[in-house]
């Protein structure tokens, strides 16, 4: 039998009253149906939140707590809608009950344009946009303020037309930042799709202009769920490329510090050029930077002097270019020999060399013995461009010295001064008047851990000016030919007893080695300097 049933609802706040004819079972049926969806649907959105909340508390990103609290508001103004919230919550609180959801529905914009700023990038990606999305916001808040002051029915229609009017714009954004390469926008225009669909039409259903049905009543479920999900899945995209990013910084920080290390690496290393790192660590600092005009330190140490002989003569045969050739090219040959033998070279004289031995007597012996054979493969290779082969004398002296700095805040150069430094130059000058290659102080002498290595003969005592005590030096001649150096070894007996003899006063014993000397070796020099300074003098043959 056919009905005709006629409803009339009126009153001032919006309405929502979908009626639906169904018997008794139909309805109970619907209705678990219904309450099923609901609860899946509640269920799934809070599992998302708390996902998010769990993110932020682990990651530290604040975006997660902004899509938290955003998908919070919506979810609670849903839960207004399908009236849960005044079934569980409020239920007496009428008026809280309609201006809850205006206020959770903007609350939601809010967050959600904070949200949308920040996950698009928008400041760098479409600035205008960012813009006006942060002056939204301010607006958002003097409505927010508003409400007390405001009927609800203006209420309800200004949050709508938000409501409307905000998808479109957030979805216009992301569109902008898609087309300009930004690759989490993709996600994000996939999320505002569908709930924009889903907002408008609760946005047309609250006005009456479409009817109610199960796609209009819950197409906004749908499109909040649907959003909820995707925006979880473009924070994770995002999250990836943060990381790819942070990595990628990370390499180029990596990369510029290793280019800088270089670059400072090889700053000290033409710094050490100029100051060597064994006087810096003689000094006991770590860097250059350390070092200030006044540092000095009381060392123990082994002095070599070197020099060209004949230098001036044959420099003045030369042009400038030429001179620097020569002298670059020798130093090449020099240098490399004292630094394997643990040595380092102080300074370049001109000609001369100064080299300090920190270590051992026997390691500054080795690199002088060394050096002339250098010297003699230079000449191999040079003495037909420098007019014919070059000669070198050696002196060493070991002692205390002071090694410093001198100079000014603005100029600052190492020395090392000291008795030991004059002595080991004269030792070096000495050479060309016994026509020897290396001469050695007694102390050297003394320090020697292996003397048997040697080809050592003693030359005698000497004056050296500014020191009262003559000292008594040595001649080292393992670098001279085998013919001299059996010459010398066979002389070396008879030099130690008349030197012996004449350091107590027995010159005419001493005199008698000396002949026997010049039997083995007429030329040696040493022998007849030594007969000059102590015979000659005398009117004695």
């Amino acid at each position: 039998m056919p009905y005709q049933l006629l409803v009339k609802v009126n009153g001032r706040d919006n309405l929502r009253v979908p009626l639906i004819l169904s018997t008794e079972t139909q309805f109970n049926n619907r209705n678990a149906l219904e309450s099923l969806w609901i609860g899946i649907f509640y269920g799934a959105l809070w599992i998302i939140i708390l996902n998010n909340l769990l993110f932020f508390i682990i990651l530290r990103d604040k975006e997660y707590l902004n899509l938290a609290v955003f998908l919070a508001l919506i979810t609670l103004s849903l839960m207004n809608l399908d009236g849960i919230n005044v079934q569980l919550f409020w239920q007496d609180a009428v008026w809280w009950n309609k201006v809850s959801l205006v206020i959770f529905q903007l609350l939601a914009m809010l967050v959600g344009l904070v949200f949308t700023c920040e996950f698009l990038r928008l400041k760098v990606y479409s600035p205008w946009w960012h813009r006006f999305f942060r002056r939204l916001v301010y607006c958002f808040y003097l409505f927010l303020i508003a409400i007390p002051f405001v009927a609800y029915e203006w209420l309800i229609l200004g949050m709508s037309l938000l409501a409307l009017l905000v998808p479109p714009m957030v979805l216009a954004a992301a569109l902008l930042c898609f087309k300009r390469k930004y690759r989490p926008a993709r996600f994000f225009l996939l999320a505002w799709s569908a709930v924009l669909v889903g907002t408008v039409s609760v946005g047309l259903v609250v006005h009456n202009i479409i009817p109610i049905n199960l796609y209009t009543l819950y197409g906004m479920h749908f499109g909040v769920l649907w959003l909820g999900v995707m925006l979880s899945v473009a924070m994770a995209d995002r999250f990836s490329i943060v990381q790819k990013e942070k990595n990628a910084a990370q390499e180029a920080v990596i990369h510029q510090q290793k280019i800088t290390m270089e670059s400072q690496k090889r700053i000290m290393n033409s710094i050490s050029r100029f100051v060597p790192n064994q006087f810096l660590m003689l000094l006991e600092k770590l860097d250059i930077t350390e070092v200030n005009y006044g540092d000095a330190v009381l060392k123990n140490m082994v002095i070599m002097f070197t020099d060209i002989r004949g230098f001036t003569a044959l420099s003045e045969g030369m042009s400038s270019e030429e001179n620097f050739k020569f002298l670059n090219s020798y130093m090449s040959y020099m240098e490399p020999v004292i630094e394997s033998n643990h040595g380092f070279v102080d300074k370049f004289i001109g000609d001369a060399i100064m080299a300090l031995f920190p270590e051992t007597a026997d390691q500054a012996i080795n690199a002088a013995i060394k050096m002339h054979k250098e010297l003699d493969r230079f000449n191999l290779d040079y003495s037909e461009d420098f007019g014919g082969p070059i000669y070198m004398g050696v002196g060493i002296h070991s002692g205390d010295v002071v090694l410093g700095t001198v100079g000014t805040d603005v100029r600052l150069d190492t020395t090392v001064i000291g008795d030991t430094v004059n002595v080991t130059s004269r030792l070096e000058s000495l050479t060309k008047k016994y026509q020897v290659s290396i001469l050695i102080s007694d102390s050297v002498y003394n320090a020697l851990q292996d003397k048997q290595q040697f080809a050592i003969r003693v030359v005698g005592l000497v004056e050296i000016r500014g020191k009262k005590q003559p000292l008594l030096i040595y001649e080292v001649f393992d670098g001279d030919t085998d013919e001299l150096k059996l010459k010398k070894q066979q002389t070396a007996p008879f030099l130690e007893q008349a030197v012996g003899l004449l350091m107590v006063d027995k010159k005419v014993e001493a005199k008698r080695f000396l002949k026997q000397c010049l039997q083995h070796y007429p030329e040696d020099t040493v022998t007849t300097e030594l007969l000059a300074q102590y015979f000659n003098n005398q009117g004695e043959e």
